[in-house]
């Protein structure tokens, strides 16, 4: 095809960011909609035996303690802030893929790996203005669904601007690490591997069997590298909305290491590695695929 002849410009870019962050968060949110028990027995696995909180053997046991206490519907609690959040979370980390990705590109060397992580933790401070308070209040909200009396959400936040300690920032810094170790690690994970597996294995880089294990490969390393921010995270902010914090996050890692064992910073790690190699399924298929398909419309 001449494309001197063709009334379009000549000069085509790729759809923006912005609209591969919007068809990636709304097939995002579908599979977190499917998925979101796990999410919902991730978080009271970590909150396991803990500051009074039910005890659970496995995914299971929460599953069956939870239809039996508070209905099918309670595995479902705490969906609708959940999948806000997953908005505020998902268009900056679209932004963030696509910035990264042009960096491991490029020379490493003339490039710098400090510039690779600009736009990772510019992305995550983008979502974090929006969802830490949310956050504190998604946490309770879903771990109260297996007991009763069940507070709302306004109960919560009643609670919360009780609590003399209560401040829009408690937790921030451990969220802020926590999202850029995830993002950081699934971003990397991703194109590190594929990389690997194009030189190692000489397989094509447009295979469906690449993409997959990249994917699997991604999600994996996200979930092993976040999983301990996010237990500390999880406790921690659950304390908030009781009134119980410790004084600092530090408090709260020293707990753990003082009355458990190391192994529980990985608790829910299960639940967490079922929800993310899925999610991180669709998000890079989208990411990698959108463009391609967008430009091939153009022409045609």
């Amino acid at each position: 095809m001449d494309f001197k002849k063709n009334k379009r410009s000549t000069t085509v870019s790729s759809p923006s960011w912005v609209f591969n962050a919007s068809v990636a968060t709304l097939s995002s949110v579908i599979v977190k909609t499917v998925l979101f028990p796990l999410e919902s027995v991730r978080l009271r696995l970590q909150l396991n035996n803990w500051q009074g909180y039910i005890g659970h053997n496995s995914i299971r046991d929460s599953i069956k303690y939870t239809l039996k206490n508070a209905g099918f519907t309670g595995l479902y609690r705490g969906l609708g802030l959940s999948l806000v959040r997953e908005f505020a979370y998902l268009i900056p980390k679209a932004y963030a893929y696509e910035e990264v990705k042009n960096y491991f590109a490029a020379d490493v060397e003339k490039v710098g790996y400090y510039r690779k992580t600009l736009p990772v933790l510019a992305a995550t401070g983008a979502g974090l203005a929006v969802c830490n308070v949310l956050d504190i209040i998604r946490i309770k909200y879903i771990t109260d669904g297996a007991g009763k009396p069940q507070r709302s959400v306004r109960e919560i936040i009643t609670k919360l601007k009780s609590f003399d300690g209560f401040s829009i920032t408690n937790g921030l810094l451990l969220n802020f690490f926590r999202h850029s170790a995830f993002i950081s690690a699934e971003i990397a994970g991703y194109e590190q591997t594929k990389l690997l597996i194009i030189k190692k294995l000489k397989w094509n880089k447009d295979s469906t069997q690449l993409h997959v294990a990249s994917c699997v490969s991604a999600g994996l390393l996200a979930s092993i590298v976040t999983i301990p921010f996010d237990v500390v995270r999880t406790r921690y902010m659950s304390q908030i909305a009781e009134d119980l914090a410790h004084p600092n996050v530090f408090r709260t890692v020293l707990d753990i290491v003082r009355n458990e064992s190391l192994k529980n910073f990985y608790k829910g790690f299960a639940p967490f590695v079922l929800k993310t190699i899925p999610s991180s399924l669709i998000f890079f298929t989208l990411s990698e695929n959108i463009k391609g398909a967008y430009l091939k419309q153009l022409w045609v």
